[in-house]
């Protein structure tokens, strides 16, 4: 029923009380352009009603208002248990963190003291190029060790563009392959990977690779990421015809922030009569146009290398940047040293025995032959690397059509 201003000034009245006299109600009042008696009554006992209806709908408003305010005592009870079940998580949580900390500075204390002892340099070394030799993971708990992972990968990261700006890659994106070899037969290695803490720290080293390569791969960046990482993890394979897989593990619990973003491997690539272990951790880390891919050599105690047994020192970048939305350059750098014992370098004399060439030679012809080698083996090995990433590629494209049916990355499950 339409209604003026006045009207419902008048009924809003109403809510005051009620009045004993009809005439006196403001609502009786509101109707004095009714000249009927009997019509004003009725027409007053309508709206008077109406007024009382909406006054008990108010009622309940206001009353649904209050209750929905108040928690029930029960809620109250279970939201506060649960946050304390939350508070004692994170108290546990703490005291793990506490003591992973009081067992790794138990670990560390006496490296630093000895290492501190140790005779320093005549030389300053320097920073840049010394900081690879030291990459030394001790043994401990699994979260100890990821610790020390993640700070050597990370270490190497922050180095990566100092490292790069060193390799002699071209200004256009041709493909590019560079080997070469620095002499350092008469300078001395402040430290090696294989050397146990308490040696001396000189050791004589002949020579180290550089090897730099640049290509591009016709696939987005993230693809091309997945890519390298799982050509990386079996290129060895795809090369001496050997299966690795069994010795890759994930450093990270799955469903953390970076799992499946570092990786620890172990490889034994010698022959028969000569093991060449090699332990080495790999990570991945992702900026908005470039994705870079690290490897590293390490001396694990968990893993001490055998008293026969030979490793080699390398530091590896490879660094991806987006071109286009479907191209990708491909730049790599890596360093290899000549292989070491646990009694420092291997002479290179001993090497060209291993390696059957030079044989019945001067020590001086047989270590530039066993070089020569290297430097063929790692172009061969160089040039089988795009053909191995471009299949790898191809499988994760057709293993994205066959699962979703788009050509987008997918997470390589290991």
């Amino acid at each position: 029923m339409p209604q003026s201003k006045e009207d419902a000034a008048g009924m809003d009245d109403t809510l005051l009380g009620i009045h004993d006299d009809m005439e006196t109600h403001p609502l009786y009042r509101n109707l004095a352009h009714i000249k009927t008696k009997k019509v004003k009554e009725l027409e007053f006992y309508k709206r008077y009603a109406y007024t009382l209806q909406r006054q008990v709908w108010q009622g309940r408003q206001q009353q649904r208002r209050r209750k929905s305010s108040l928690l029930p005592w029960e809620e109250v009870a279970r939201a506060l248990q649960d946050d304390t079940l939350d508070r004692v998580r994170d108290n546990r949580r703490l005291e793990q963190q506490v003591e992973a900390n009081k067992r790794l500075c138990s670990v560390l204390k006496p490296w630093v003291r000895h290492m501190a002892m140790l005779e320093s340099p005549s030389k300053p070394p320097n920073s840049f190029q010394s900081c690879w030799r030291h990459a030394h993971l001790f043994r401990g708990d699994d979260a100890m060790r990821r610790i020390g992972s993640r700070w050597l990968l990370q270490h190497m990261y922050y180095n990566m563009d100092h490292a790069m700006e060193e390799a002699p890659f071209p200004t256009l994106t041709d493909p590019f392959l560079d080997i070469s070899r620095s002499d350092l037969s008469t300078g001395t290695c402040l430290w090696h990977p294989s050397l146990p803490l308490g040696s001396s720290g000189r050791q004589t080293m002949d020579f180290e690779l550089l090897v730099t390569q640049q290509f591009v791969v016709e696939f987005p960046l993230a693809m091309t990421a997945d890519g390298v990482w799982a050509a990386n993890r079996t290129f060895a394979q795809f090369v001496l015809k050997q299966d690795f897989a069994t010795n890759y593990h994930d450093l990270t619990p799955k469903g953390t922030e970076d799992s499946n973003d570092v990786e620890y491997a172990q490889e034994e690539v010698g022959t028969a009569t000569q093991r060449v272990s090699l332990n080495w951790i790999q990570g991945r880390f992702y900026e908005p146009h470039r994705t870079a891919i690290l490897v590293k050599t390490i001396v694990d105690d968990a893993f001490p290398l055998a008293e026969n047994a030979w490793t080699m020192c390398f530091h590896h970048w490879i660094v991806l940047y987006q071109l286009t939305d479907s191209t990708t350059l491909v730049r790599v750098q890596y360093t290899v040293h000549q292989p070491a014992s646990a009694d420092g370098f291997v002479p290179l004399s001993q090497v060209a025995q291993y390696r059957s060439v030079g044989m019945g030679t001067t020590d001086d012809v047989a270590a530039r032959l066993v070089v020569e080698r290297d430097i063929r083996s790692h172009t061969q090995q160089r040039q089988l690397f795009p053909i191995h990433l471009n299949n790898v590629l191809h499988s994760l494209t057709k293993h994205n059509l066959e699962t979703t049916g788009s050509t987008n990355s997918v997470e390589i499950r290991r």
